[in-house]
């Protein structure tokens, strides 16, 4: 196996996160500040899986723009409202709750990849277009 694989496979780190999260803030900040709001993301981290949770909050809060909080992977597919058999069949679900989207996978690099960030971004702003919104603050759970 090569160098590049192995790595690949292996636990992701902050730094990996820090980047899939900044393209998120770069693409949907600017549309969000008409709203007066702004993004704000916090990453659930456990052995086994991730979960970034990205809320729409207030732009004159001030708070951090990521929070990273460990915890088990039951909280994080609970936070998700996703029971665990139906996560370990897909490995990668997206979603939306009131105010706020979620991305939760497996806790590999290849998938918290910047490459795979761009992918997501676009799924999930694709999924904000379909549902008519003129932005994304007005969701409503699942």
């Amino acid at each position: 196996m090569t160098k590049a694989l192995e790595t690949a496979w292996e636990k992701v780190e902050k730094k990996d996160l820090l980047k899939y999260a900044d393209l998120f803030f770069k693409r949907l900040n600017p549309t969000l500040v008409r709203d007066q709001k702004k993004l704000n993301a916090q990453v659930y981290n456990s052995p086994e899986i991730v979960g970034m949770f990205f809320e729409f909050v207030p732009l004159g809060k001030q708070i951090k723009r990521i929070n990273f909080i460990e915890t088990d992977y039951k909280k994080i597919l609970e936070l998700a409202l996703v029971d665990k058999d139906h996560f370990s069949a897909k490995k990668s679900i997206k979603g939306f709750l009131e105010k706020s989207f979620f991305c939760v996978k497996l806790n590999r690099k290849i998938h918290w990849h910047q490459v795979i960030a761009f992918l997501d971004l676009h799924e999930i702003t694709h999924a904000m277009l379909i549902a008519g919104r003129n932005t994304p603050i007005k969701f409503t759970k699942p």
